[in-house]
């Protein structure tokens, strides 16, 4: 009975003075940054994205790669800042890419005849110059162009699309697109598959007002998505992973190292020079301690630009009004 007793006590002590510890730890503890001082490099979103930046890089260097699958939360925001990446990446084009469409309109005589040229300048019809484009919402006629014909005179237009436009660069479109409409992911993925670009009437039961020639189409396709869209699109087009790089855009940044730390400070400040807010490492344990709260991590932080951002001002607005009252 006595050593039971004992025991008990000495295990009631254990978890009283671990319980204690515990508290004085929690009380103790305030996430802060291992550096002690602001470097006066400049870090942009990329520079936190190293597995991102590496298959972007890779898949724009392999001319037989075409389509690039991205993992990204919000493509609203990522979008901007992939098509800069990209051009970045790209070495500037001069070249031309596409043909110019001779339309000879037809008469009460003959009928209307069409054929191609290879393009000179970018003043012909379907010429590009390698550009960066991109479309978070497109149907059939903003992705693959029109082909209308004037009610009276009979007339043929034809205009290009973002497919044409984006010839010999890089599209950049969005996984909900292609789901909500996934006739544009079908006809899209043929194009990638054969570098060709067939013209097709927008109504199944009326055909082309006349033979269209088909052109090549030297183009590469971004889909950016989030992890739940782009399962969906797996889903439904079991190839996908066959015919697509993949990578993601990661949220979250890990700052378990100084290294690290220092890499999202520069980051931090280069974001806050934008709107010429000055940061001292006061400032920026302030915002860290804020953004472990929200994550629930000291180590995983979120890196969004748009959230940062939205913090910075809102942080400079209210000492503006402090400083006013």
């Amino acid at each position: 009975m006595c050593d039971n007793t004992a025991n008990l006590i000495k295990a009631r002590y254990v978890v009283t003075s671990t319980s204690s510890e515990q508290a004085l730890n929690w009380q103790a503890l305030q996430p802060e940054l291992s550096i002690t001082e602001l470097s006066a490099e400049k870090a942009d979103f990329w520079s936190l994205q190293k597995h991102a930046t590496k298959a972007i890089s890779l898949f724009l260097k392999q001319p037989r790669r075409s389509l690039l699958v991205l993992k990204a939360d919000d493509q609203a925001e990522y979008a901007d800042l992939l098509a800069e990446l990209i051009r970045q990446e790209q070495p500037k084009k001069r070249s031309v890419f596409g043909v110019n469409y001779v339309v000879e309109q037809g008469d009460s005589f003959s009928f209307p005849r069409i054929y191609t040229e290879p393009a000179q300048s970018l003043a012909d019809n379907f010429a590009a110059q390698g550009d960066v484009l991109k479309a978070l919402h497109a149907d059939q006629f903003s992705l693959f162009g029109s082909v209308r014909v004037h009610p009276s005179s009979q007339d043929i237009l034809l205009t290009p699309g973002l497919v044409h436009q984006a010839n010999g660069g890089v599209l950049i479109l969005s996984a909900a697109t292609m789901l909500s409409q996934f006739d544009l992911w079908q006809r899209l993925k043929h194009i990638l598959q054969t570098q060709t670009f067939d013209w097709y009437s927008a109504h199944p039961f009326k055909t082309l007002p006349c033979d269209i020639p088909s052109y090549p189409l030297n183009l590469k396709v971004v889909i950016l998505g989030n992890r739940t869209e782009i399962a969906t699109l797996g889903e439904l087009e079991e190839d996908l992973y066959s015919l697509a790089d993949y990578a993601e855009i990661e949220s979250y940044y890990s700052v378990a190292q100084p290294k690290a730390q220092e890499n999202w400070a520069n980051y931090v400040l280069a974001l806050a020079s934008k709107y010429e807010l000055d940061l001292d490492l006061t400032a920026l344990n302030k915002l860290y301690q804020l953004l472990v709260r929200e994550s629930e991590d000291r180590f995983l932080i979120n890196i969004s630009p748009l959230k940062i951002t939205e913090m910075l001002l809102n942080a400079a607005t209210l000492s503006q009004k402090q400083t006013l009252s």
